[in-house]
């Protein structure tokens, strides 16, 4: 029998505790490349959490494409540059230790290249090229190791580019994946496992439209309605912006979008990533005297605007303030970008504490007792469990669920 008094103990706990009766986070500052440098950007996390962007290095004033260290212990690495180059970003990267971005010249007018960049450091970044012009940027890489961007054509006085799907050997076999009727501009942000592309295309007369991509470059590319189309997951989903809202684009083309919304204060709204489990996450924003004030958001999928401001599932005493939520993995997993106490423009990475029962952003002795209290219950009725089944593969408050909270508490979580 349960000793009586850690179960009146753990539920005065829970009546005394914060909660909100929702998940909590702990924020990781990412850090930057050196002691003195004050700048970083988190642009993309992996499914398996490799998180890349950029960071700025204050000697030599440039930014660098960067593979961070998740646990934010500030053993970051510089992906480096391309030769001739001074500075670079890495926008995505796959599974099989590649990213890819973009590597910038100090000056002169074709300033952006293309580039391939190996997180594993056995390899010089590689030049991908472009459909004849001087500059383009690879945006996504998938786990076939395809990439698509755009590039600029060899055409005498263009201005526009296209759409890419470039040549991850970087031997220049790079193709144009052309645009919609009435195009005038295309660009692919995303690539999915399934080789599935999508982007936007700007057209004369009728602003942009999100689009999927003829993988073949054989034209057959689909409007998906106006906006832009930022995200693919392996589920086909499509995230981006419409109008100036969040929106989750219907894959077929048949105009079955779903507009998110944003957050109250905010007018508008862009989702820049959705996971497998269908997770949204992106910013709110409004404009005032030419400066933009945003907050990172996580969507309700529904449409229905339930959306979550992130900054209210962090510790209000952490001093963050989170702009922009730019990727979410699998795990729950989120990265973005927000001011950090120091006052500097840092990646940040946000990590589910499925063991802060008592919703106070830590997983402490309160956890246990509370945790304690529920012992191989039943969870049949969810109740019976409070909110110790933390593992909820089972029905039961069991060792896997003290896996879990014992790893978060002895991580200082």
């Amino acid at each position: 029998m349960k000793n009586s008094f850690l179960v009146i103990l753990a539920n005065l706990l829970m009546i005394l505790s914060p909660c909100r009766g929702g998940i909590t986070y702990e924020i990781i500052d990412l850090g930057t490349l050196g002691v003195d440098d004050t700048d970083s950007k988190a642009m993309h996390i992996s499914a398996s959490s490799n998180i890349v962007g950029t960071a700025r290095v204050a000697r030599v004033g440039y930014s660098f494409a960067t593979l961070f260290d998740s646990s934010g212990s500030g053993n970051n690495q510089n992906l480096g540059k391309l030769i001739g180059s001074s500075s670079s970003i890495a926008y995505c990267s796959n599974n099989l230790g590649w990213a890819v971005g973009v590597s910038q010249e100090a000056g002169g007018s074709y300033d952006y290249h293309a580039t391939l960049f190996d997180t594993t450091g056995n390899n010089q970044p590689i030049y991908l090229g472009t459909i004849g012009g001087p500059e383009g940027k690879a945006k996504s890489i998938n786990d076939n190791g395809k990439i698509v961007g755009f590039s600029y054509p060899g055409d005498p006085g263009s201005t526009n580019p296209q759409a890419t799907l470039f040549d991850e050997s970087g031997g220049g076999n790079n193709i144009d994946l052309g645009m919609i009727p009435n195009g005038r501009r295309s660009i692919a942000n995303s690539i999915n496992n399934s080789n599935k592309i999508v982007g936007f295309v700007d057209t004369y007369g009728d602003g942009d439209h999100a689009v999927l991509f003829d993988e073949t470059g054989g034209q057959n590319n689909i409007s998906l309605g106006y906006g832009v189309a930022n995200f693919i997951n392996d589920f086909n989903q499509v995230v981006g912006e419409s109008t100036g809202e969040a929106t989750i684009f219907d894959i077929t083309g048949m105009g079955n979008n779903i507009t998110l919304g944003a957050l109250p204060i905010y007018d508008s709204s862009v989702a820049n990533c959705i996971s497998d489990s269908g997770e949204i996450v992106g910013k709110a924003y409004y404009w005032q005297y030419s400066h933009e004030y945003s907050h990172a958001v996580l969507f309700d999928p529904s449409g229905e605007g339930n959306n979550i401001d992130l900054n209210n599932l962090i510790n209000p005493a952490s001093n963050w303030e989170l702009l922009e939520a730019t990727g979410i993995n699998d795990d729950g997993w989120i990265i973005g970008i927000g001011i950090n106490p120091a006052g500097d423009l840092h990646g940040f990475l946000l990590r589910i504490l499925y063991a802060d029962l008592d919703d106070n952003y830590s997983v402490d002795l309160v956890d246990y007792i509370i945790f304690a209290s529920f012992w191989l219950n039943d969870c049949t009725v969810p109740e019976d469990c409070g909110p110790a089944n933390i593992n909820d593969s089972d029905n039961i408050v069991d060792l896997f669920d003290l896996k879990v909270l014992v790893d978060e508490w002895l991580l200082g979580k």
